[in-house]
């Protein structure tokens, strides 16, 4: 699907809040979109939903030092990859759909805040490691936060949504979404916890 992204003045507009590409769960992930945007209160909006992901973080940051010892507390880290993606899932299209008019603040914040969400997780990765691995951890930081550097270096130099990390994962293997990569950390996150003494 090809965004027109041409004002009448002949500059390119900012494309960022459109979607490009389908993957294997897109049917189900927008008939639960459509069924939960008309349950969201009218006081709750676009921004509130956005900015929660800084609760979501703070709280596996938390959870991190109790799963040190305790594996079990991966379970809340799991709960807030879903309260992520729903938030991911709803914030962009309740905006779209009351007009909130915050396209661009919202297209830079929900990056910006899905990396500050990414870094929690590396966090509580790191919490709950064996000692002496420090280094991989600071690694995986690093090598995540190049693709979300080149995800908004590619926006910018070409202003197509396609060119996300996902966007790229999905020409490459047509199924791969952010959902299939949620679903796969949390069901590591649950191997983990089951599999511990």
């Amino acid at each position: 699907m090809k965004v027109n992204t041409n004002n009448t003045n002949g500059t390119t507009a900012f494309a960022g809040d459109k979607k490009v590409g389908r993957s294997l769960l897109s049917g189900p992930e927008n008939k639960l979109k459509q069924w939960l945007i008309p349950k969201i209160p009218q006081k709750v909006e676009t921004y509130h939903l956005t900015m929660g992901t800084l609760l979501w973080s703070a709280v596996n940051v938390a959870t991190a030092f109790y799963a040190r010892n305790d594996l079990a507390m991966l379970w809340v880290v799991s709960l807030m990859i879903v309260l992520q993606y729903l938030k991911d899932l709803l914030d962009g299209e309740l905006g779209r759909q009351r007009d909130t008019g915050l396209v661009k603040w919202g297209f830079y914040m929900d990056h910006f805040l899905d990396f500050v969400f990414l870094c929690s997780l590396v966090f509580v990765g790191y919490m709950i490691s064996p000692a002496g691995v420090a280094a991989w951890y600071f690694a995986l930081l690093v090598i995540l936060g190049s693709f979300m550097v080149n995800s908004f270096l590619s926006f910018g130099a070409t202003m197509n949504s396609k060119y996300t990390i996902t966007g790229s994962a999905r020409r490459r293997c047509g199924w791969c979404s952010f959902l299939s990569i949620r679903l796969s950390l949390s069901s590591g996150q649950h191997i983990l916890t089951c599999s511990s003494p």
